[in-house]
């Protein structure tokens, strides 16, 4: 009788120990999730820093680009104007042709 008032008293205790457990395995996972999260956040912020760092690396050969395209822009409006005006003037040559024609055919006649 005594080894089965041992047993359950083990049983209980063991039980007790049990359900305690269940209450602190959500607390372990997230205890180690919240380290996982914070590592990846340390990484993260280093990897941006080591994005800056490459970006200002690069930024002497950005500046040249960035001239030669806004020069690029601006040849191709110009190009566009010059366009533009030398189409104006044909037509105006063309029509002034068409004039100087009908006239010498009106003073032919």
């Amino acid at each position: 009788v005594e080894r089965d008032v041992t047993r359950f008293n083990e049983r209980e205790a063991l039980r007790a120990t049990a359900a305690e457990m269940k209450t602190k395995v959500p607390w372990l996972v997230f205890g180690q999730a919240k380290t996982q999260w914070a590592d990846a956040k340390t990484k993260l912020a280093a990897l941006k820093r080591n994005i800056i760092a490459e970006e200002d690396k690069l930024k002497h050969l950005k500046t040249p680009m960035v001239k030669a395209r806004d020069e690029l822009d601006q040849a191709v409006v110009k190009h566009k104007k010059c366009a533009a005006a030398r189409k104006s003037a044909v037509a105006k040559q063309r029509s002034l042709i068409d004039v100087m024609e009908k006239e010498a055919i009106d003073h032919e006649a």
